[in-house]
């Protein structure tokens, strides 16, 4: 449905390979050929805009979605403006229509880092 290279953000940003279907958000090696990671679109809570300042990088958005009950975020970083806003788009489209009860009002513009967040300094870990 939709594909693009982005890089996610683990340890460091490394180049993955994303496919968004209606149905699964997965990443693979930059060729595309192993599967590294799977988030059911049923799972994504928001898909939002990442300060910059977070991680020192642009065009930053992040994917927060439940992960047995607990929430977790992948940070992604776009090459473009354009395709930061195609992403943050396309997520929202199928992760709304699927499940949009379950989707966050509230979000952290940034990253929980060293026991707070960066965007408001709260040090209580849930989005709110």
């Amino acid at each position: 449905w939709y594909q693009r290279r982005v890089r996610a953000f683990n340890a460091k940003f490394q180049e993955r390979w994303f496919v968004l279907t209606d149905k699964t958000l997965t990443y693979h090696t930059p060729n595309g050929h192993t599967e590294k990671g799977r988030i059911s679109v049923n799972c994504i809570r928001c898909c939002e805009l990442v300060e910059e300042e977070t991680f020192n990088r642009p065009r930053l958005f992040q994917v927060v979605y439940s992960d047995k009950e607990k929430l977790r975020a992948l940070y992604l970083q776009s090459d473009t403006k354009q395709t930061q806003d195609e992403w943050i788009q396309c997520i929202r489209l199928v992760s709304e229509k699927s499940c949009p009860e379950r989707m966050l009002r509230h979000y952290h513009s940034g990253a929980y880092i060293k026991k707070k967040w960066s965007c408001c300094q709260k040090s209580e870990k849930k989005n709110d």
